[in-house]
């Protein structure tokens, strides 16, 4: 039966395989059988390279490096290079016999480092490879003194050092920032994962505009200020800056480096400051307009006394019957409005000559609510009051102390009205007041709440602003705050404030005690229904 031509075709290459195949032996032992070709190999290589007969160790072949080290064929290679009467402690190459798999090693030999490579060749040889390291780890042993100078000088600074590799998430910080973090070195391990979870929020938006400016090319540098949440649930400020040092193969930022700070305390010092300026800006505001207000308080006064008597004239002239005298009383009841802005404006421009003298601030809180409680009551307002009796006298001017107490109590009662129409439960006013201690002084802090609309946070700077008021026409003249932070810091106090807009409004006026008269802090007096519901 003839032969399928597809099948002879077969035949053949399978036999051309089988020659090639038994070719190989002698292909591998070309480096062996042909020196002039091995030789050129071998002196092209770095370092001394050595082909070695498997199990002896014996040279076949060997560079111009290593026939300088007398490393030349029929010699053992420990013998040579490594001037050795048994093969080295070090030596992999029957680790490479066994596995027919590359190995290396690095070692130190008479101060000097050198690395070893061993490389199957065929079933009988293998080459090895030595170079002399000692300039690279010299190179290295420097390199890490200067980054371990480099980061003790930063750390006396306060700055630490981030790594950052976008693709995977994966960053490594230094022990500096475990302990700003209030962990322990290798107590914790960060990612940026961990960094998303304890980022600030409101930082979110920062760090992805400084990101998206600084690969668009529009800073110089990846740089920003960010809050981020510690072991113990404080949050800190942290500076953080650095650059792109690495892309990968389509040109996307690979690997970040950077520093970072903890700025915490120059962030609250900020604060401080910025909030000292507010404050002196505030009280400029307040000086110059009661030098204003208390000339216009002059000019008005004696016209609006005359327009008074006069429709007064009239009224008492007058059929009660008639119009005009509905037309004089509306005159007297808005001269009497007029007045009593004069009086206000003539108090903020601080005429009053009532002198300093010692009160306690119990009397001055009971004084005050005499005057208003029947008002707040008409109202279903409840004042709770907690003002110990015994608290140590101020020397101040008591009037105008009511006076600003009047002022904050008569606001917690609009802002309660605004909130509830009728009775609520959470109507309620608390007056309280206490000792603390500031810049090594007594003071008496004395704080009015209520649970009203708060204050809307866009009008906070302008709280204390002369004329500025938030009510209607007839209800007030946006002169009660300003006047009374006046009088407060004629007393070398300070009025602040605190609110959460719908929620809740407290404002608390601090008076410095006397250095002299700290010592009546354990005075027992006559108690003055100092507590107690209004």
């Amino acid at each position: 039966m003839a032969q399928n031509p597809t099948d002879k075709a077969l035949e053949k290459k399978v036999e051309e395989l089988e020659q090639k195949e038994d070719k190989r032996p002698e292909t591998d032992k070309g480096l062996e059988t042909k020196p002039g070709m091995r030789d050129v190999l071998l002196d092209n290589l770095p370092g001394i390279a050595l082909i070695l007969k498997k199990g002896t160790r014996e040279i076949v072949a060997s560079n111009l490096s290593a026939k300088h080290a007398d490393a030349v064929p029929g010699k053992k290679c420990f013998e040579t290079v490594a001037r050795r009467n048994a093969p080295c402690p070090f030596c992999l190459a029957p680790q490479l016999w066994s596995t027919d798999n590359p190995q290396q090693k690095e070692v130190e030999n008479g101060g000097k480092y050198f690395k070893g490579i061993w490389v199957p060749l065929n079933e009988e040889l293998y080459v090895h490879y030595i170079f002399d390291i000692s300039a690279q780890k010299r190179a290295e042993a420097m390199l890490r003194e200067s980054e371990k100078k480099l980061r003790l000088s930063l750390a006396g600074s306060g700055v630490s050092f981030w790594e950052w590799f976008p693709e995977n998430g994966d960053i490594y910080f230094d022990e500096h920032w475990a302990k700003i973090m209030g962990f322990e070195p290798g107590d914790m391990t960060f990612d940026f994962k961990w960094w998303e979870r304890n980022v600030h929020p409101t930082s979110k938006p920062v760090f992805e505009k400084a990101l998206k400016d600084y690969l668009e090319g529009k800073k110089p540098r990846y740089e920003l200020e960010y809050q981020i949440r510690t072991k113990t649930g404080e949050w800190k400020w942290i500076w953080a800056a650095g650059e792109c040092v690495e892309y990968n193969h389509k040109g996307a930022p690979y690997r970040f480096l950077g520093t970072h700070r903890d700025i915490t305390e120059q962030k609250q010092l900020q604060n401080k400051v910025h909030k000292q300026e507010v404050a002196l800006r505030q009280a400029q505001r307040v000086e110059s307009i009661g030098t204003l207000a208390g000339g216009v308080a002059h000019e008005i006064n004696n016209p609006i006394n005359s327009i008074m008597n006069y429709a007064q004239l009239i009224k008492d002239k007058t059929a009660k019957e008639s119009s005009l005298t509905g037309y004089a009383s509306e005159i007297i009841h808005e001269t009497e409005r007029v007045a009593v802005i004069v009086r206000n404006l003539l108090m903020f421009a601080r005429q009053d000559k009532e002198s300093h003298t010692p009160s306690r601030i119990v009397d001055i809180v009971t004084s005050t609510l005499s005057l208003i409680q029947t008002i707040v009551r008409t109202d279903q307002i409840t004042i709770n009051v907690n003002v110990p009796d015994d608290l140590p006298k101020l020397t101040c001017r008591s009037q105008q102390l009511q006076q600003v107490l009047m002022n904050l109590i008569t606001n917690a009662r609009d802002a309660l009205n605004d909130k509830y129409s009728g009775y609520n439960e959470n109507k309620i006013i608390v007056i309280n007041s206490k000792l603390f201690e500031k810049e090594s002084r007594t003071w008496i802090r004395t704080t009015v709440e209520d649970r009203g609309v708060g204050i809307d946070p866009a009008l906070t700077d302008r709280i204390f602003d002369p004329f500025f008021t938030t009510k209607g026409r007839l209800s007030g003249t946006g002169l009660g705050l300003s006047i009374s932070y006046g009088i407060v810091k004629d007393h070398h106090g300070e009025l602040t404030f605190e609110s959460e807009f719908g929620r809740y409004t407290k404002f608390h006026m601090d008076l410095p005690l006397a250095d002299d008269r700290n010592i009546e802090k354990k005075m027992k007096l006559p108690a003055a229904s100092g507590r107690g519901i209004w």
